[in-house]
């Protein structure tokens, strides 16, 4: 029969210093983060935060939670919530002077609208093609102007720096619709691929660091469109819960969280 070695002579367990909160339905994004950190996170949306824990990680979360210590919180949930509202975030972001799509919240007369159904949705949910000749407009919180586009592209933005860049194209072989055609999501038969950074268009970068920071945001997957007429790009909302699964995106998350977060974490006690 092996003894057990006494518990003073045990390594002693690292404990975990940053929680990763997901969001209420699961999120691919916050997983993967959470394995990249590794022995320094936990995944939880539990509220109060334990004691041990010094940095929060709100992973698209935009509930608030409780606790009784000081911690260095990473997106905070007041600004997801607002980032996550299609209407607010375009209110803020024009404000800040961003580049954003005309928009209005009364049904429009004249032009080729985007109605916006559900103000929280993602991944295109409730976006509606609204044409002047329609006779029945579909009755919609928000309407953002259609721009005819010659890219589309997602810049990820972490801690001040634009560390991945992705372009939208059509699978080949994706049959679509008129309607389909101009709503670029993965149902209409549209993925994001990697390009290199330096092949962001001009402004772009730019455009998507100052939508960050007026969203008060540490990181976010910006959506942009290139305007095919004036060639400039126009921001059309930030994720804050991007899916990362991408192996070289993984990448380029994994390095900015780490060089962030992990050399930052202060000691148990401090």
């Amino acid at each position: 029969m092996q003894r057990k070695s006494p518990r003073s002579l045990r390594p002693k367990r690292k404990l975990a210093r940053i929680v990763v909160r997901p969001p209420t339905r699961p999120s691919n994004g916050a997983q993967s983060l959470n394995r990249m950190l590794g022995a320094e996170s936990v995944l939880s949306r539990r509220s109060p935060i334990g004691k041990q824990f010094r940095t929060v990680v709100n992973w698209g979360n935009p509930t608030t939670f409780n606790c009784a210590h000081e911690v260095r919180v990473i997106n905070n949930p007041l600004h997801v919530r607002h980032a996550s509202n299609k209407l607010v975030a375009l209110q803020i972001m024009q404000n800040a002077a961003v580049r954003v799509p005309e928009f209005v919240t009364a049904v429009p007369a004249k032009g080729m609208w985007l109605a916006r159904t559900v103000l929280t949705g993602s991944c295109g949910d409730g976006i509606v093609v609204v044409r002047e000749k329609d006779e029945n407009k579909v009755v919609a919180p928000l309407y953002t102007k259609y721009i005819k586009k010659s890219d589309e592209l997602r810049i990820h933005v972490a801690f001040g720096k634009a560390i991945f860049v992705q372009f939208k194209k059509r699978q080949s072989g994706a049959e679509q619709t008129a309607d389909q055609k101009l709503i670029r999501n993965h149902d209409n038969g549209w993925v994001f691929c990697p390009r290199p950074l330096a092949d962001a268009p001009n402004d772009s970068v730019a455009q998507a660091l100052l939508a960050v920071a007026a969203l008060q945001l540490d990181f976010g997957a910006v959506d942009i469109v290139i305007n095919k007429d004036d060639g400039l790009p126009y921001v059309l909302e930030i994720n804050t819960a991007p899916g990362i699964e991408s192996p070289t995106l993984a990448e380029a998350y994994k390095t900015a969280f780490t060089q962030e977060l992990v050399p930052n974490v202060r000691p148990l006690g401090g």
